[in-house]
């Protein structure tokens, strides 16, 4: 996802990615905090940030999931 001269703020109910190098793999399901992130968006639009709501899939329910990237997963992996 590009979002040229925004800041996303993830609004969507789940996250979940999985990385495989090798013989190791990583991934993670999470529920997100949809009310703070819209909070959140709210108190930065109303500060003029560039922010916008970025969700995948449907706004709502089990398909509303923002895939995790790579440097959203790697440091859940590290030890």
């Amino acid at each position: 996802m590009r979002l040229l001269g925004k800041i996303g703020l993830v609004i969507s109910e789940n996250s979940s990615g999985r990385l495989r190098e090798s013989r190791r793999e990583v991934s993670l399901k999470a529920r997100c905090d949809v009310k703070f992130a819209r909070k959140l968006l709210r108190r930065s639009s109303s500060a003029a940030l560039p922010v916008v709501g970025a969700n995948y899939g449907t706004a709502e329910g089990p398909s509303s999931e923002m895939p995790m990237d790579w440097g959203t997963l790697v440091p859940s992996g590290s030890s």
